[in-house]
């Protein structure tokens, strides 16, 4: 951090962005506030492409969840296994912590 000038560390302590070129003061924020204003599922959609943008699809992994998913589903389906409603399963956690 030291090669990084005053200037610039203050902007990154305030969250501005640096886009290519001259500064963008409060590009982030408008961005936020935009995002924030739409209906939920657009705000979703939103998400989910900025999180593919972060960690993009592998499709061996993809693969992966898909055959173990399809297993699990077999399970339930056969009877090899018995669901756990998530209630229950938040309640053995929490449970576990408060030892």
């Amino acid at each position: 951090m030291r090669y990084i000038h005053d200037h610039i560390l203050q902007d990154l302590e305030r969250k501005m962005v640096f886009i290519g070129g001259p500064r963008q003061v409060g590009k982030t924020q408008d961005l936020i506030d935009e995002a924030v204003s739409l209906p939920i599922e657009e705000r979703a959609l939103l998400v989910d492409s900025l999180l593919q943008s972060m960690n993009p699809l592998n499709k061996e992994n993809d693969q992966k969840w898909a055959s173990t998913a399809k297993k699990r589903l077999e399970e339930l389906r056969s009877g090899k296994v018995q669901a756990v409603p998530g209630e229950k399963v938040f309640e053995n956690i929490w449970k576990r912590f408060e030892k």
